[in-house]
């Protein structure tokens, strides 16, 4: 709880700052364009959606019924800040994806990670997995977050792909990642700055991409 307060101080700080650097703030942190999609008659297409944020499920859905997604990766345990959660993230996506009628076999599931750096490491586990059988081909995968989040989950799902692949003997079928953001009112592109809430979102992730340059994550 004390590195969330830190986090709530830090942005109503930023919320006060000069729009210059409100807008330094932003090239930092928001991956412009924030979609990118593969071509849809190519191999296996998976959409990963993340943990953390409203709206995911939703623009996942819209993706799979334009044709873009063919699986669905859902990522996300039981967060360490999280109270009263007796389900894991993924589990409540998943079950949402099959009320809106896709087929669970088309739904896999990781439900072990409590941030976005464990989010990246386990589902490319489980790509790495699939990727060996020859059922999918050549996975395209589509990471699925909110706008403010994409570059650094872009970033640490890049890094975890290089990883993937000098680690394998024989080769990776697993493409370069493709994106999509999911609405998030408070922190778009053109109203974070608006609110404290959406100041301390953007900020976390500079923070968090900052940290992970500086560790070697990305």
């Amino acid at each position: 709880m004390i590195i969330l307060s830190l986090f709530k101080l830090i942005g109503n700080i930023v919320y006060r700052l000069p729009d210059f650097i409100k807008s330094w703030l932003e090239n930092v942190v928001f991956l412009c364009p924030q979609e990118n999609l593969p071509n849809r008659h190519t191999g296996t297409h998976v959409g990963v959606i993340l943990g953390g944020g409203s709206g995911r499920i939703e623009k996942a859905l819209e993706l799979y019924k334009q044709g873009y997604i063919d699986y669905f990766l859902v990522s996300g345990g039981i967060g360490p800040y999280s109270e009263n959660q007796s389900e894991a993230e993924a589990e409540g996506y998943a079950n949402k994806l099959i009320a809106a009628g896709v087929p669970d076999n088309r739904i896999w599931i990781e439900n072990r990670s409590t941030n976005t750096v464990e989010n990246i490491q386990f589902s490319m586990e489980i790509l790495a997995r699939r990727s060996e059988q020859s059922t999918y081909g050549f996975i395209h995968p589509i990471i699925i977050t909110s706008g403010y989040h994409l570059k650094r989950a872009h970033a640490l799902f890049e890094a975890a792909l290089a990883r993937v692949r000098r680690s394998s003997p024989n080769g990776c079928s697993i493409a370069h990642s493709y994106w999509s953001a999911s609405p998030f009112g408070i922190c778009e592109l053109d109203t974070w700055r608006l609110s404290a809430d959406g100041c301390t979102r953007v900020a976390k992730e500079a923070i968090g991409l900052f940290v992970h340059r500086l560790t070697g994550k990305i």
